[in-house]
């Protein structure tokens, strides 16, 4: 009750039709959006700032798992390029894609700018591709970093992700500031939760957890192959 299931191709969506801007007027609280399965090659970073509620969430979904498949093939390294999606709304969930990026410049997969959201059930991989990017910037198959700086504490819940493959043309980068920091899961801030995430084959580490990070639960991940 309450929930108004949204059918579209969700790659079709522009700022220009509101569904990216506050106040969001077609995804109030308690819409699901659903992704059918497909190839969604993107120009840009997905960009979403709806806000849900605690009771009603906004829900994005694929209708089958890893059936969505969402490639940021765009070059740059700017706002709209250095990730799959960004999060930047409240009460968001982003649930069961498959998430990559060949755009020359991109350096995530997630970027967690927002409070209460939720990644789980995605495959997010091969992230960070070729040479360093900036050695000032760093990168990860999914990055918690909230709305404030390394003062927020976003309640983020990373949850049941398997992240692999994640800057791995980097071994081989002379630069050794950069591979330092391309993990799997990135967390530099306060009040999260990442749970039951497999991460593979990292060049840095599986999961790493820096900066202003307290009070995080990290538990029951499994970690293989990463900080080599």
């Amino acid at each position: 009750k309450g929930l108004r299931p949204v059918a579209l191709r969700v790659m079709t969506m522009t700022r220009a039709d509101g569904c990216y801007a506050p106040p969001n007027p077609c995804a109030p609280p308690g819409t699901h959006i659903h992704a059918l399965p497909g190839d969604y090659p993107l120009a840009s970073t997905i960009h979403t700032d709806a806000y849900g509620t605690a009771e009603a969430p906004i829900v994005y979904i694929s209708d089958t798992p890893y059936g969505a498949r969402l490639d940021m093939r765009g070059s740059g390294t700017d706002l709209d390029h250095r990730s799959t999606w960004e999060m930047n709304g409240s009460y968001e969930q982003v649930i069961g894609f498959d998430m990559t990026t060949s755009g020359s410049g991109a350096r995530a997969g997630v970027i967690v700018y927002g409070e209460h959201v939720t990644v789980a059930r995605n495959y997010i991989h091969d992230i960070y591709r070729g040479s360093c990017h900036d050695d000032n910037l760093g990168g990860a198959g999914i990055a918690v970093a909230g709305p404030s700086g390394f003062t927020s504490t976003p309640f983020a819940v990373i949850d049941s992700n398997l992240i692999e493959n994640i800057g791995l043309s980097l071994r081989s980068d002379p630069d050794p500031v950069c591979k330092a920091a391309v993990h799997g899961i990135y967390i530099s801030v306060s009040d999260n939760i990442v749970t039951n995430n497999i991460v593979r084959n990292a060049v840095g580490y599986g999961i790493h957890v820096y900066h202003n990070a307290n009070h995080n639960i990290i538990a029951n991940n499994d970690v293989d192959h990463s900080g080599e």
